[in-house]
Protein backbone atom coordinates (compact mmCIF):
# COMPACT_ATOMS: atom_id res chain seq x y z
CA UNK A 1 0.00 0.00 0.00
CA UNK A 2 1.32 3.43 -0.91
CA UNK A 3 0.47 6.74 0.75
CA UNK A 4 1.48 10.23 -0.23
CA UNK A 5 2.94 11.83 2.87
CA UNK A 6 3.81 15.43 3.64
CA UNK A 7 6.67 16.13 6.03
CA UNK A 8 6.09 19.41 7.85
CA UNK A 9 7.86 21.34 10.52
CA UNK A 10 6.53 24.18 12.64
CA UNK A 11 9.30 25.87 14.62
CA UNK A 12 11.17 22.57 14.74
CA UNK A 13 8.12 20.54 15.79
CA UNK A 14 7.93 18.04 12.92
CA UNK A 15 5.09 15.83 11.70
CA UNK A 16 4.13 13.34 9.00
CA UNK A 17 0.80 14.42 7.48
CA UNK A 18 -1.41 12.01 5.51
CA UNK A 19 -4.65 12.70 3.64
CA UNK A 20 -6.87 10.03 5.22
CA UNK A 21 -10.28 11.10 3.92
CA UNK A 22 -10.71 7.64 2.36
CA UNK A 23 -9.83 5.99 5.72
CA UNK A 24 -7.06 3.85 4.31
CA UNK A 25 -4.47 4.51 7.03
CA UNK A 26 -4.88 2.32 10.12
CA UNK A 27 -4.69 4.50 13.23
CA UNK A 28 -4.43 1.54 15.61
CA UNK A 29 -1.26 0.08 14.08
CA UNK A 30 1.09 1.23 16.84
CA UNK A 31 4.14 -0.61 15.51
CA UNK A 32 3.76 0.97 12.09
CA UNK A 33 3.40 4.46 13.58
CA UNK A 34 6.45 3.86 15.78
CA UNK A 35 8.50 2.86 12.76
CA UNK A 36 7.37 5.76 10.56
CA UNK A 37 8.24 8.27 13.31
CA UNK A 38 11.55 6.62 14.21
CA UNK A 39 14.37 8.97 13.23
CA UNK A 40 16.80 6.17 12.40
CA UNK A 41 14.55 3.37 11.12
CA UNK A 42 11.75 5.46 9.56
CA UNK A 43 11.06 8.94 8.23
CA UNK A 44 11.30 10.62 11.61
CA UNK A 45 8.73 12.86 13.28
CA UNK A 46 7.25 13.92 16.60
CA UNK A 47 3.94 12.47 15.48
CA UNK A 48 1.53 11.64 12.65
CA UNK A 49 -1.39 13.88 11.70
CA UNK A 50 -4.31 12.56 9.66
CA UNK A 51 -6.56 14.84 7.64
CA UNK A 52 -9.99 13.19 7.73
CA UNK A 53 -13.55 13.93 6.68
CA UNK A 54 -15.82 16.01 8.87
CA UNK A 55 -19.56 16.05 8.28
CA UNK A 56 -19.94 19.79 8.88
CA UNK A 57 -16.51 21.45 8.73
CA UNK A 58 -13.69 21.52 6.18
CA UNK A 59 -11.87 18.57 7.76
CA UNK A 60 -11.08 16.69 10.95
CA UNK A 61 -7.61 16.65 12.46
CA UNK A 62 -6.40 13.48 14.21
CA UNK A 63 -3.06 13.69 15.97
CA UNK A 64 -1.14 10.55 16.93
CA UNK A 65 2.03 10.64 19.02
CA UNK A 66 5.15 8.86 17.85
CA UNK A 67 4.45 6.13 20.42
CA UNK A 68 1.10 5.39 18.74
CA UNK A 69 -1.13 7.03 21.36
CA UNK A 70 -3.79 9.48 20.25
CA UNK A 71 -3.00 12.69 22.04
CA UNK A 72 -4.68 15.94 22.92
CA UNK A 73 -4.75 18.96 20.67
CA UNK A 74 -1.49 19.89 18.95
CA UNK A 75 -1.17 23.61 18.24
CA UNK A 76 1.82 23.41 15.90
CA UNK A 77 0.37 20.39 14.14
CA UNK A 78 -2.89 22.25 13.57
CA UNK A 79 -1.00 25.02 11.82
CA UNK A 80 0.70 22.44 9.56
CA UNK A 81 -2.55 20.75 8.62
CA UNK A 82 -4.06 24.15 7.85
CA UNK A 83 -1.29 24.72 5.33
CA UNK A 84 -1.85 21.25 3.83
CA UNK A 85 -5.59 21.86 3.48
CA UNK A 86 -4.78 24.78 1.19
CA UNK A 87 -2.47 22.62 -0.92
CA UNK A 88 -5.21 20.00 -1.24
CA UNK A 89 -7.69 22.73 -2.26
CA UNK A 90 -10.10 21.76 0.48
CA UNK A 91 -11.15 25.36 1.02
CA UNK A 92 -10.41 28.79 -0.39
CA UNK A 93 -11.85 30.83 2.44
CA UNK A 94 -11.73 30.74 6.20
CA UNK A 95 -10.66 27.31 7.40
CA UNK A 96 -12.76 25.51 9.99
CA UNK A 97 -11.84 22.09 11.35
CA UNK A 98 -12.52 19.77 14.26
CA UNK A 99 -10.03 18.15 16.60
CA UNK A 100 -10.09 16.10 19.78
CA UNK A 101 -10.78 19.20 21.90
CA UNK A 102 -13.49 20.73 19.68
CA UNK A 103 -13.71 23.06 16.68
CA UNK A 104 -11.10 25.56 15.51
CA UNK A 105 -10.62 28.35 12.99
CA UNK A 106 -7.34 28.85 11.11
CA UNK A 107 -5.92 31.24 8.56
CA UNK A 108 -2.82 31.71 6.43
CA UNK A 109 -1.20 35.10 6.90
CA UNK A 110 0.62 37.25 4.33
CA UNK A 111 3.93 36.86 6.19
CA UNK A 112 3.95 33.07 5.55
CA UNK A 113 2.82 32.32 9.08
CA UNK A 114 -0.27 30.37 10.07
CA UNK A 115 -2.64 31.31 12.89
CA UNK A 116 -5.07 28.97 14.62
CA UNK A 117 -7.75 29.72 17.20
CA UNK A 118 -7.60 27.94 20.55
CA UNK A 119 -10.48 27.09 22.83
CA UNK A 120 -11.33 29.26 25.81
CA UNK A 121 -9.50 28.42 29.02
CA UNK A 122 -10.98 28.94 32.50
CA UNK A 123 -8.45 29.95 35.12
CA UNK A 124 -10.61 28.30 37.81
CA UNK A 125 -9.54 24.99 36.24
CA UNK A 126 -5.86 25.73 36.85
CA UNK A 127 -4.22 23.59 39.50
CA UNK A 128 -1.55 25.48 41.48
CA UNK A 129 0.78 23.03 43.19
CA UNK A 130 3.45 25.29 44.62
CA UNK A 131 3.26 29.04 45.13
CA UNK A 132 6.98 29.35 45.70
CA UNK A 133 7.98 27.83 42.37
CA UNK A 134 4.72 28.73 40.66
CA UNK A 135 4.03 25.17 39.51
CA UNK A 136 0.73 25.13 37.66
CA UNK A 137 -1.23 22.58 35.59
CA UNK A 138 -3.12 24.15 32.68
CA UNK A 139 -5.12 22.32 30.01
CA UNK A 140 -4.89 24.14 26.67
CA UNK A 141 -6.25 21.22 24.65
CA UNK A 142 -3.48 19.10 26.15
CA UNK A 143 -2.47 19.10 29.84
CA UNK A 144 0.68 21.13 30.56
CA UNK A 145 2.52 21.22 33.87
CA UNK A 146 4.50 24.48 33.94
CA UNK A 147 7.49 25.36 36.13
CA UNK A 148 9.04 28.80 36.48
CA UNK A 149 12.84 28.45 36.64
CA UNK A 150 15.78 30.85 36.67
CA UNK A 151 17.18 29.80 33.29
CA UNK A 152 15.67 27.09 31.08
CA UNK A 153 18.97 26.53 29.30
CA UNK A 154 20.85 25.66 32.47
CA UNK A 155 18.58 22.86 33.72
CA UNK A 156 19.15 19.16 33.08
CA UNK A 157 15.74 18.62 31.52
CA UNK A 158 15.83 14.81 31.45
CA UNK A 159 16.80 14.51 35.10
CA UNK A 160 14.21 17.13 36.06
CA UNK A 161 11.50 15.30 34.10
CA UNK A 162 12.34 12.03 35.83
CA UNK A 163 11.86 13.63 39.25
CA UNK A 164 8.69 15.47 38.20
CA UNK A 165 7.03 12.37 36.77
CA UNK A 166 7.63 10.66 40.10
CA UNK A 167 6.37 13.57 42.19
CA UNK A 168 3.28 14.29 40.07
CA UNK A 169 2.34 10.75 38.99
CA UNK A 170 -1.16 11.17 40.44
CA UNK A 171 -2.18 13.31 37.45
CA UNK A 172 -4.34 10.97 35.38
CA UNK A 173 -3.54 10.59 31.70
CA UNK A 174 -0.08 12.05 32.00
CA UNK A 175 1.03 15.56 31.10
CA UNK A 176 3.51 17.63 29.14
CA UNK A 177 6.26 19.27 31.18
CA UNK A 178 7.28 22.86 30.48
CA UNK A 179 10.01 25.02 31.94
CA UNK A 180 9.82 28.78 31.45
CA UNK A 181 12.20 31.56 32.46
CA UNK A 182 12.16 35.35 32.20
CA UNK A 183 15.38 36.97 31.05
CA UNK A 184 15.53 40.68 30.20
CA UNK A 185 11.74 40.79 29.66
CA UNK A 186 11.99 37.89 27.19
CA UNK A 187 10.24 34.56 27.79
CA UNK A 188 12.11 31.34 27.06
CA UNK A 189 10.63 27.86 27.29
CA UNK A 190 11.52 24.18 26.88
CA UNK A 191 9.00 21.35 26.66
CA UNK A 192 9.15 17.61 27.28
CA UNK A 193 6.17 16.07 25.47
CA UNK A 194 4.27 12.98 26.55
CA UNK A 195 3.85 10.41 23.78
CA UNK A 196 7.03 11.67 22.14
CA UNK A 197 8.81 11.07 25.45
CA UNK A 198 11.49 13.54 24.57
CA UNK A 199 12.16 17.25 24.45
CA UNK A 200 10.68 18.83 21.34
CA UNK A 201 12.01 21.95 19.70
CA UNK A 202 8.62 23.62 19.97
CA UNK A 203 5.12 23.04 21.37
CA UNK A 204 2.16 25.18 20.32
CA UNK A 205 -0.35 24.15 22.98
CA UNK A 206 2.47 24.46 25.54
CA UNK A 207 3.12 28.07 24.49
CA UNK A 208 -0.61 28.84 24.85
CA UNK A 209 -0.62 27.28 28.33
CA UNK A 210 2.55 29.19 29.23
CA UNK A 211 1.01 32.48 28.05
CA UNK A 212 -1.99 31.88 30.32
CA UNK A 213 0.45 30.97 33.11
CA UNK A 214 2.28 34.28 32.72
CA UNK A 215 -0.95 36.29 32.81
CA UNK A 216 -2.38 34.23 35.68
CA UNK A 217 0.68 34.89 37.86
CA UNK A 218 0.81 38.55 36.68
CA UNK A 219 4.22 38.05 35.13
CA UNK A 220 3.01 39.60 31.88
CA UNK A 221 0.24 42.16 31.45
CA UNK A 222 0.25 42.27 27.64
CA UNK A 223 -2.34 40.52 25.50
CA UNK A 224 0.26 39.78 22.82
CA UNK A 225 3.04 37.48 24.02
CA UNK A 226 6.14 36.15 22.28
CA UNK A 227 7.77 33.00 23.66
CA UNK A 228 11.14 31.72 22.47
CA UNK A 229 11.75 28.00 22.09
CA UNK A 230 14.69 26.12 20.63
CA UNK A 231 12.86 25.88 17.29
CA UNK A 232 12.06 29.59 17.09
CA UNK A 233 9.47 32.16 18.11
CA UNK A 234 5.77 31.53 18.71
CA UNK A 235 3.21 34.26 19.27
CA UNK A 236 -0.07 34.28 21.18
CA UNK A 237 -2.83 36.84 21.57
CA UNK A 238 -5.16 36.42 24.54
CA UNK A 239 -8.12 38.35 25.88
CA UNK A 240 -9.15 38.04 29.51
CA UNK A 241 -12.65 38.44 30.83
CA UNK A 242 -12.73 37.76 34.57
CA UNK A 243 -11.68 34.13 34.92
CA UNK A 244 -11.92 33.31 31.22
CA UNK A 245 -9.06 33.52 28.75
CA UNK A 246 -10.70 33.80 25.34
CA UNK A 247 -10.13 34.87 21.76
CA UNK A 248 -6.83 32.96 21.95
CA UNK A 249 -4.73 32.72 18.80
CA UNK A 250 -1.47 30.86 18.21
CA UNK A 251 0.76 32.12 15.40
CA UNK A 252 4.05 30.93 13.93
CA UNK A 253 5.96 29.70 10.90
CA UNK A 254 5.29 26.43 9.09
CA UNK A 255 7.33 24.76 6.38
CA UNK A 256 6.52 21.95 3.98
CA UNK A 257 9.80 20.06 4.12
CA UNK A 258 9.20 17.11 1.81
CA UNK A 259 6.52 15.30 -0.18
CA UNK A 260 7.03 11.60 -0.80
CA UNK A 261 5.44 8.20 -1.14
CA UNK A 262 5.30 5.88 1.81
CA UNK A 263 5.12 2.25 0.71
CA UNK A 264 3.92 0.04 3.53
CA UNK A 265 4.44 -3.68 3.28
CA UNK A 266 1.90 -5.17 5.66
CA UNK A 267 3.41 -8.14 7.51
CA UNK A 268 1.21 -11.21 7.60
CA UNK A 269 1.51 -14.91 8.24
CA UNK A 270 -0.63 -17.93 7.41
CA UNK A 271 -1.61 -20.68 9.83
CA UNK A 272 -3.83 -23.69 9.44
CA UNK A 273 -7.38 -23.27 10.73
CA UNK A 274 -8.13 -24.90 14.08
CA UNK A 275 -10.99 -25.41 16.56
CA UNK A 276 -10.49 -21.98 18.15
CA UNK A 277 -11.52 -20.39 14.84
CA UNK A 278 -15.08 -21.76 14.94
CA UNK A 279 -16.92 -18.49 15.62
CA UNK A 280 -14.81 -16.67 13.07
CA UNK A 281 -15.49 -19.40 10.51
CA UNK A 282 -19.23 -19.17 11.20
CA UNK A 283 -19.15 -15.39 10.76
CA UNK A 284 -17.37 -15.62 7.40
CA UNK A 285 -19.23 -18.56 5.90
CA UNK A 286 -22.70 -17.27 6.77
CA UNK A 287 -22.13 -13.63 5.88
CA UNK A 288 -24.38 -12.26 3.12
CA UNK A 289 -21.68 -9.73 2.26
CA UNK A 290 -19.13 -12.41 1.45
CA UNK A 291 -21.47 -14.92 -0.15
CA UNK A 292 -22.51 -12.47 -2.85
CA UNK A 293 -19.17 -13.18 -4.52
CA UNK A 294 -19.38 -16.97 -4.22
CA UNK A 295 -21.58 -19.84 -5.36
CA UNK A 296 -22.93 -20.38 -1.84
CA UNK A 297 -26.69 -19.85 -1.58
CA UNK A 298 -27.51 -21.41 1.80
CA UNK A 299 -26.14 -20.89 5.29
CA UNK A 300 -24.17 -23.60 7.08
CA UNK A 301 -25.35 -25.18 10.31
CA UNK A 302 -23.09 -25.41 13.34
CA UNK A 303 -22.70 -29.16 12.88
CA UNK A 304 -21.63 -28.71 9.24
CA UNK A 305 -19.02 -26.14 10.22
CA UNK A 306 -17.73 -28.33 13.06
CA UNK A 307 -17.38 -31.25 10.65
CA UNK A 308 -15.43 -28.99 8.31
CA UNK A 309 -13.10 -28.00 11.15
CA UNK A 310 -12.50 -31.60 12.18
CA UNK A 311 -11.79 -32.57 8.58
CA UNK A 312 -9.29 -29.72 8.39
CA UNK A 313 -7.22 -31.53 11.02
CA UNK A 314 -6.85 -34.57 8.76
CA UNK A 315 -3.87 -35.00 6.40
CA UNK A 316 -4.09 -33.01 3.18
CA UNK A 317 -3.42 -36.22 1.23
CA UNK A 318 -6.86 -37.39 2.37
CA UNK A 319 -8.91 -34.17 2.28
CA UNK A 320 -7.29 -32.67 -0.85
CA UNK A 321 -7.78 -29.20 0.64
CA UNK A 322 -6.22 -26.81 3.14
CA UNK A 323 -7.68 -23.69 4.76
CA UNK A 324 -5.32 -21.10 6.18
CA UNK A 325 -6.18 -18.20 8.47
CA UNK A 326 -4.59 -14.91 7.36
CA UNK A 327 -3.16 -13.13 10.41
CA UNK A 328 -1.50 -9.76 10.89
CA UNK A 329 1.97 -10.33 12.31
CA UNK A 330 1.97 -7.29 14.62
CA UNK A 331 -1.03 -8.38 16.72
CA UNK A 332 -2.13 -11.84 15.50
CA UNK A 333 -5.44 -10.36 14.38
CA UNK A 334 -7.41 -12.53 11.94
CA UNK A 335 -7.82 -10.88 8.55
CA UNK A 336 -9.57 -13.61 6.57
CA UNK A 337 -9.15 -17.03 4.98
CA UNK A 338 -7.31 -18.46 2.00
CA UNK A 339 -8.09 -21.93 0.65
CA UNK A 340 -6.40 -24.53 -1.46
CA UNK A 341 -8.97 -26.99 -2.78
CA UNK A 342 -9.29 -29.77 -5.35
CA UNK A 343 -5.61 -30.50 -4.83
CA UNK A 344 -4.33 -32.95 -7.46
CA UNK A 345 -0.85 -34.11 -6.58
CA UNK A 346 -0.48 -36.10 -9.79
CA UNK A 347 -1.15 -33.04 -11.98
CA UNK A 348 0.40 -30.59 -9.45
CA UNK A 349 -2.73 -28.42 -9.55
CA UNK A 350 -5.02 -26.77 -6.97
CA UNK A 351 -7.82 -24.26 -6.78
CA UNK A 352 -7.41 -21.04 -4.77
CA UNK A 353 -9.93 -18.78 -3.03
CA UNK A 354 -9.37 -15.88 -0.66
CA UNK A 355 -11.47 -13.57 1.44
CA UNK A 356 -10.50 -10.54 3.54
CA UNK A 357 -13.04 -10.06 6.28
CA UNK A 358 -13.37 -6.32 6.80
CA UNK A 359 -13.72 -3.47 4.32
CA UNK A 360 -11.12 -1.46 6.30
CA UNK A 361 -8.58 -4.22 5.62
CA UNK A 362 -9.20 -4.39 1.88
CA UNK A 363 -7.17 -2.59 -0.75
CA UNK A 364 -4.18 -2.61 1.60
CA UNK A 365 -2.13 -5.26 -0.17
CA UNK A 366 -3.10 -8.11 2.20
CA UNK A 367 -4.60 -10.16 -0.62
CA UNK A 368 -1.54 -9.89 -2.84
CA UNK A 369 0.80 -10.78 0.03
CA UNK A 370 -1.38 -13.74 0.96
CA UNK A 371 -1.45 -15.16 -2.55
CA UNK A 372 2.29 -14.83 -2.97
CA UNK A 373 2.96 -16.54 0.38
CA UNK A 374 0.44 -19.29 -0.41
CA UNK A 375 1.80 -20.02 -3.87
CA UNK A 376 5.43 -19.95 -2.82
CA UNK A 377 4.80 -22.15 0.23
CA UNK A 378 2.73 -24.76 -1.54
CA UNK A 379 5.09 -24.95 -4.47
CA UNK A 380 7.84 -25.93 -2.06
CA UNK A 381 5.83 -27.99 0.43
CA UNK A 382 3.33 -29.74 -1.86
CA UNK A 383 4.97 -29.54 -5.26
CA UNK A 384 2.01 -27.64 -6.75
CA UNK A 385 2.89 -25.25 -9.56
CA UNK A 386 -0.44 -24.68 -11.29
CA UNK A 387 -3.31 -22.83 -9.64
CA UNK A 388 -6.75 -21.78 -10.78
CA UNK A 389 -9.65 -19.76 -9.43
CA UNK A 390 -13.17 -18.62 -10.27
CA UNK A 391 -13.96 -14.94 -9.77
CA UNK A 392 -17.33 -13.30 -10.22
CA UNK A 393 -17.25 -10.75 -13.02
CA UNK A 394 -18.40 -7.88 -10.79
CA UNK A 395 -15.73 -8.57 -8.16
CA UNK A 396 -13.22 -6.20 -9.76
CA UNK A 397 -11.07 -5.85 -6.63
CA UNK A 398 -10.49 -9.61 -6.49
CA UNK A 399 -9.72 -9.75 -10.23
CA UNK A 400 -7.14 -7.00 -9.79
CA UNK A 401 -5.58 -8.81 -6.82
CA UNK A 402 -5.19 -12.16 -8.62
CA UNK A 403 -3.89 -10.53 -11.78
CA UNK A 404 -1.30 -8.59 -9.76
CA UNK A 405 0.52 -11.84 -8.84
CA UNK A 406 0.35 -13.40 -12.29
CA UNK A 407 -3.06 -15.05 -12.71
CA UNK A 408 -4.41 -14.72 -16.22
CA UNK A 409 -7.91 -15.17 -17.60
CA UNK A 410 -8.61 -18.53 -19.22
CA UNK A 411 -9.89 -18.53 -22.78
CA UNK A 412 -13.57 -19.37 -23.36
CA UNK A 413 -14.26 -20.33 -19.78
CA UNK A 414 -17.10 -18.57 -18.04
CA UNK A 415 -19.67 -20.11 -15.74
CA UNK A 416 -22.55 -18.45 -13.90
CA UNK A 417 -21.04 -15.04 -14.49
CA UNK A 418 -17.66 -16.26 -13.18
CA UNK A 419 -14.36 -15.89 -14.97
CA UNK A 420 -11.79 -18.66 -14.76
CA UNK A 421 -8.21 -17.64 -14.00
CA UNK A 422 -5.07 -19.75 -14.27
CA UNK A 423 -1.63 -19.37 -12.85
CA UNK A 424 1.72 -20.94 -13.72
CA UNK A 425 4.74 -20.67 -11.44
CA UNK A 426 6.84 -18.79 -13.96
CA UNK A 427 4.27 -15.96 -13.87
CA UNK A 428 4.82 -15.16 -10.21
CA UNK A 429 5.60 -11.49 -9.71
CA UNK A 430 8.46 -10.59 -7.39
Amino acid sequence: MEYTFYKYQANGNDFILIDNRKKVFKKNNTKLINKICDRKLGIGADGIILLEEDAFLDFKMTYINSDGSESGFCGNGSRCITHLSKILNITDGEIKFSAIDGNHIAKLNNDNTVSVSMNDINSTDFIKYDNKFKTTLINSGSPHLIFLVNDVYEIDIYNEVKIIKHDYNSINGGFNINFISINNKSFNMRTFERGVEDETLSCGSGVVAASCFLKFHKLCEKNSIKINMKGGELFTTIEQNNNIYNDIWLKGNVELVYVGNLKICWMIYLRKINISDFNYLKYIENSDEFNQFSLIKTKYSDSELKNFLFESLLPVSKTKQIRFVICEKSNDKRLGFVDLFNINFRKSTAGVSIIIDDSSNRCRGYGKLTLKKLIEYNTKALGINKFHCLIRKKNKASIKCFESVGFFKSLNRRKNNFFSYNFLMNNLCT
